[in-house]
């Protein structure tokens, strides 16, 4: 025996294809795998690279002190002023980024090429200044997160 649609009927059927629709155009996240770096406390500090992808580019920047002296850790109402203090680039082959290992600052490892500073050593990091690690794959998302030197711990900011 077939009933008639009620409106009620109808509403729960919509409803249905509503809620189907919605988890079919909104699935749950993802467990993608995304680029990251580990800091690793030191003098100088050590950074792992971790995810998919081949390096691209890794930068560390750092406060600019020719251009904002005063603000050399973000105390103000802004971040300082940044600027590239080093910057790494892989040779003639990429390499993915979990085979590079653990890169210590100022020391260029196998089969990356330093390209800022031309020359010589990148600027000493100094304690209880602000500065950035960036992290960019050739074919995947970039990673960025701010650090500090406090009493020769690295912190990632915002923790004390």
């Amino acid at each position: 025996m077939n009933r008639p649609m009620t409106p009620h009927t109808h509403f729960g059927q919509v409803s249905v294809l509503v809620l189907s629709s919605l988890i079919i155009t909104f699935p749950l996240p993802s467990c993608e795998r995304r680029p990251r770096v580990m800091i690793e406390n030191g003098s100088p500090p050590g950074f792992v690279l971790s995810g998919p992808g081949r390096l691209d580019h890794f930068e560390i920047t750092g406060p600019d002190l020719e251009r904002d002296p005063a603000n050399r850790s973000g105390q103000r109402d802004y971040l300082p002023a940044m600027k590239v203090y080093w910057r790494l680039v892989p040779g003639p082959t990429a390499k993915p980024l979990e085979d590079i290992g653990a890169i210590t600052y100022g020391q260029v490892p196998s089969g990356l090429i330093q390209i800022y500073p031309e020359k010589g050593s990148p600027p000493p990091l100094v304690e209880g200044d602000l500065y950035n690690v960036h992290l960019e794959p050739d074919n995947s998302h970039s990673y960025n997160t701010f650090f500090s030197i406090r009493e020769g711990k690295i912190l990632a900011v915002g923790q004390k």
